[in-house]
C-alpha cells in the first residue's frame, strides 16, 4: 500500500508535464482570446473599453488571470495556468479515487480507468477555459467532504466550492451532489448544512467584493438560450452535430461502464434498500441539462467529478458480480480497453467495412471547442497548439 502514493505522485507529475508541453499558448478557439486579452487592462475592459467575454459568468477567473499577467508580465502565464490547473485537478482526482476504493487491492487500477472514461478532462486542460480553472477547487472540496473528522472539513469544502462557482458559475449546479457526497449513509445532515454555510458565505463575500452582477448573469443566461434557439438546425448547431458530440462525452469504456454499471448499482441499492440513490439521480439532472443541446463535451465537465465516483463504484459492482476466477481478467481487460483509445482511434466511413482504424481520427468530430474523436486522444491533444490542426468554427 505504501508504494501507491508515490506512484500516484509520479503519474500526476508526468501528466502535468505532458499537458504543459502541448498546451496552447496563443489562442485556440476564439473565445479564449476574448477572455485572456482583456486581462491586460481588466479595469478598462469591465468599463466597456475592451471586448470582454462574459465577465459576470466567470469573474474570479478574470481577476486571477489579470493577477497572473501582472505578476509574470506575459499572457503566456495565463495560457499555461490551464494545464497547471488541469494537471493538478487530475492528480487530485486520482488520489481521491484511490482513497475512495483503497480497501480493495485494485483501487488504483479502478481509479485510472475511471479517469480515462472522461477524455475531456485532458482536452480541456490544454486550452484556456474557466471550467478547468475551477476543477482543482471542486477536487479539493470532494476530498474534504469525504474525510471524517472536524466539522471544519465540510466548511472548508464549502469555501472551495464557492470559489469554484466564482471561477465559473456552472458549478453552482453541482452543489446538491456535493451535499450528497458530504452526507454519509446513516449520518445526520450537519455536514451538508455546514457545507452550504461555507458556499453561501463565500458567494456573499464575492458579492460584497463586487464580483457578482446578477442582472448581467441573467442577461448572459438569456443570450445563451436565444443563441441555441436562433441557430437551431444550422450546420455546426444542428441535431446531427449534437448527437455526434454526445458520443464523445465519454470514452468507449465509459459508455460500457455506464450501461453495465448503472443497472448493477441500482439493483444493489434496491437490495440494500438504500433509497439515497434516488437523490443522487435527481441531483445529477441539473448539471446534465446541457446534454440535449450540447455542442462541446466541456459543458458537462462540472458533472465529471461525480461521474468519476460512479465509474469507480461501477467497476467494483462488476467485480462483485463476477466469479472470482474472472475478476483479474476483467480488471486487466478494462485497463487495456480504457488505455487503448488514448493512442488508437476509429472513424466512420461510407464504404465497407465502414470503420477506419488508425492513430489520430481520420474524420474528427467537430465541436465548439475543437476536434474530438473516438480514440486517438493523445495525438489530438498533442496537436492543440499546432495552427494547422485547428478546425474552422
Amino acid at each position: 500500500m505504501r508504494k501507491w502514493p508515490w506512484l500516484i505522485l509520479l503519474l500526476a507529475v508526468g501528466n502535468l508535464v505532458f499537458l504543459t508541453l502541448f498546451a496552447d499558448r496563443d489562442g485556440y478557439e476564439g473565445d479564449d482570446l476574448n477572455m485572456v486579452v482583456p486581462t491586460a487592462h481588466l479595469a478598462a475592459a469591465k468599463q466597456g473599453a475592451l471586448l470582454i467575454y462574459r465577465y459576470a459568468w466567470q469573474p474570479l477567473s478574470f481577476e486571477l488571470s489579470s493577477w497572473l499577467w501582472s505578476l509574470f508580465g506575459t499572457p503566456t502565464a495565463v495560457f499555461l495556468s490551464m494545464p497547471v490547473a488541469g494537471g493538478i485537478a487530475i492528480g487530485m482526482f486520482l488520489w481521491w479515487l484511490w482513497r475512495e476504493g483503497n480497501e480493495r487491492t485494485n483501487a488504483l487500477t479502478y481509479a485510472i480507468v475511471a479517469l480515462l472514461c472522461i477524455p475531456e478532462l485532458w482536452y480541456s486542460s490544454v486550452f484556456y477555459n474557466t471550467t478547468m480553472r475551477a476543477m482543482p477547487l471542486i477536487a479539493l472540496a470532494l476530498i474534504l467532504v469525504r474525510m471524517s473528522g472536524s466539522i471544519l472539513l465540510p466548511l472548508g469544502a464549502g469555501v472551495a466550492t464557492g470559489l469554484a462557482i466564482l471561477m465559473r458559475l456552472d458549478f453552482l449546479l453541482v452543489c446538491p451532489l456535493l451535499a450528497m457526497a458530504a452526507w454519509p449513509k446513516g449520518d445526520g445532515i450537519m455536514r451538508p448544512v455546514v457545507l452550504a454555510v461555507g458556499v453561501i458565505a463565500t458567494i456573499l463575500a464575492g458579492f460584497a467584493a463586487g464580483l457578482i452582477d446578477l442582472p448581467a448573469i441573467l442577461r448572459i443566461n438569456a443570450f445563451n438560450s436565444w443563441e441555441i434557439k436562433a441557430h437551431l438546425g444550422q450546420p455546426g448547431w444542428d441535431m446531427r452535430l449534437k448527437a455526434m458530440v454526445i458520443t464523445v462525452v465519454l470514452s468507449p469504456v465509459g459508455w460500457l461502464l455506464l450501461l453495465i454499471g448503472a443497472p448493477l448499482l441500482l439493483l444493489e441499492a434496491v437490495r440494500k434498500r438504500d433509497w439515497r440513490v434516488l437523490l443522487w439521480i435527481l441531483f445529477a439532472i441539473p448539471p446534465a441539462l446541457p446534454l440535449p443541446n450540447i455542442l462541446s463535451p466541456k459543458y458537462l465537465l462540472p458533472l465529471a467529478p461525480f461521474a468519476l465516483l460512479f465509474f469507480l463504484r461501477a467497476q467494483e459492482a462488476i467485480e462483485d458480480a463476477l466469479a472470482s476466477g474472472l475478476r483479474d481478467w476483467a480488471r486487466r481487460g478494462l485497463l487495456v480497453a480504457a488505455t487503448l483509445p488514448m493512442f488508437l482511434s476509429v472513424s466512420l466511413s461510407g464504404k465497407a467495412p465502414f470503420l477506419m482504424p488508425g492513430l489520430s481520427p481520420a474524420k474528427p468530430i467537430p465541436t465548439h471547442d475543437g476536434p474530438r474523436g473516438w480514440g486517438g486522444y493523445a495525438w489530438q491533444i498533442m496537436e492543440t497548439d499546432a495552427p494547422a490542426s485547428k478546425p474552422e468554427q
